[in-house]
Order: structure tokens, then sequence, then C-alpha cells
């Protein structure tokens, strides 16, 4: 007889988590590559009629090359250096479409208490958890949260759990499911 076991994901991890110790408000962090399966396009077209309503927010990324009156470079070659900025952000955004992979940006920002607004499909669900308050249904959706984060409509998640769970250590260890540290990470959205 054969046996046959689920296959349990290797999910990326980080080597520290650091509970964020306070944000600046209204600092929206894109720090991943230029790319169509990153969204990059969209979230700064976005970005850019949200700024035509207001200017009262900044969006930090790693992408040096991008120009616009409402972004701040933070990519720098010193990692230390980068993920201390990437502390202090109020929040990050993932645009994925087609890129069903976890994210190192959201990792990054993760392991530093920086909550990611991501989409509510592919793998981020089973990543954070259903119950993750901050998933976005489609752009309508997404530009809907970003206002509401912004007008602390939406209180900003604790996410220490999710990057206590995100740390090498705490790896996959087993290959019974119900020990599988993202499973477990889940669960603590329900305390």
């Amino acid at each position: 007889m054969i046996s046959y076991k689920i296959i349990q994901p290797w999910y990326l991890g980080c080597d520290t988590a650091t509970p964020s110790k306070g944000f600046k408000p209204k600092t929206i962090v894109f720090n991943h590559r230029a790319g169509v399966y990153t969204g990059s396009e969209w979230f700064f077209k976005v970005m850019d009629e949200l700024y035509e309503e207001r200017q009262d927010f900044e969006v930090w990324t790693s992408l040096k090359d991008m120009d616009k009156s409402y972004t701040k470079y933070i990519g720098h070659s010193d990692r230390d250096v980068y993920l201390n900025q990437l502390s202090e952000a109020h929040f990050g955004v993932g645009c994925f479409q087609t890129y069903s992979a976890w994210s190192m940006s959201a990792t990054d920002g993760f392991s530093r208490g920086v909550p990611y607004l991501l989409p509510d499909g592919l793998c981020y669900p089973e990543m954070t958890g259903e119950d993750y308050p901050l998933l976005y249904k489609d752009k309508k959706h997404f530009k809907e949260m970003v206002i509401k984060l912004l007008d602390g409509e939406i209180e900003r998640p604790d996410v220490t759990h999710i990057a206590e769970a995100l740390l090498w250590e705490n790896q996959l260890k087993s290959w019974d499911i119900d020990e599988n540290f993202i499973n477990k990470a889940r669960k603590s959205f329900d305390n």
C-alpha cells in the first residue's frame, strides 16, 4: 500500500523578529522590484490617483529611480540601515496579481513589525491566515483599504506573531500539518 503525504511548503524566513517601536503615520512601503509580477505599475498608478486627491502620505520604496513627489528612496547597501528605516513605516503593500510565492520583501517588513496589505488570494491568506485583517479583494478594495489605513479607520494590526513564526528557527520541523509553524501563526488571530 502506498502512503501519501501532503506536500508542505518551505516558507522563506527571517533571522530576527523585532517588534515595531512606533511608526511614522501615513507612510506606505513598496519594497519590491519593478515588474508586472509585483504589481508595481498599477500600484503607482493608484498612488498617482490618490496623490491627486490628497497629499498627506509618503511612499517609501526600494526603487531608486522612482521619481515622484510622494516617494522616498529607502534602499541601502547596509541591510541593517534598510531594515531600521523599514521598521518606521505605517504599513507595507504587496500588489501581486499572478505571483503566488511568498515575498521576501514582505518578510523583511513583517520581521520589523510592519503589517502588509496583501491580496486575498494566491498564497497570501494561507501565509498570513484567512482572518488576517489586511487582505484586499481587488484594486478598488485595495485603494479603499489604503485610504482607511491612512485615515486611521483600520487599526494597524500587531504582526509580531507572524514575524516570530517566520524566524528561521521556527521553520518547518515536522511533516505533521498541525505542527507546521504557519498553522500555529494562523491560530494566534483566533485569540
